[in-house]
């Protein structure tokens, strides 16, 4: 399983579910987003795709980790400015107690480094090409020779 960014999937995972947060996730890419949940034992549970420029209203928890992908490259995407984002305990509610979601938290592409955008490009432009034919950096092959699969499940309010 490939996590959200250079951490091990097995070290991010949610802990508790005692302080609430709400967020509404505002996905400002052009891209469509995966947005996943780190469950207790840091598999990566896909919420939803959010199309572009979309929002996603969530209740959370402080110690609930969360994550977005590009949905068509599996390209990490930033939500918060981070790879991991750990929701913040500044929940607001109205005069019943019912959460606001005035917390918003955008989805954003990152600044990708010349490999990352080497790989995007050759991958988008030459999907079906042997890999080993291309007269490319040894290092580029390695990176464009990995499994870039996402294994998650899908959230089912029922789960």
């Amino acid at each position: 399983m490939e996590s959200c960014g250079p951490i091990e999937p097995t070290t991010v995972r949610s802990l508790r579910h005692d302080e609430l947060s709400c967020v509404k996730f505002v996905n400002r890419t052009g891209r469509k987003a995966s947005v996943y949940w780190f469950d207790y034992s840091g598999k990566l549970v896909r919420y939803d795709v959010l199309c572009p420029k979309t929002t996603l209203h969530m209740n959370t928890f402080m110690t609930h980790p969360w994550c977005a992908k590009d949905d068509d490259t599996n390209d990490t995407l930033l939500i918060d400015k981070k790879k991991i984002y750990l929701p913040t305990p500044d929940t607001k509610v109205d005069e019943h107690g019912d959460a606001l979601y005035g917390k918003v938290i955008y989805i954003d592409i990152p600044v990708y480094n010349l490999v990352e955008r080497c790989e995007q490009i050759i991958r988008q432009f030459l999907p079906d090409i042997n890999i080993s034919s291309l007269e490319i950096p040894t290092t580029l092959k390695t990176s464009l020779g990995k499994d870039r699969r996402v294994e998650f499940r899908v959230y089912k309010e029922n789960n």
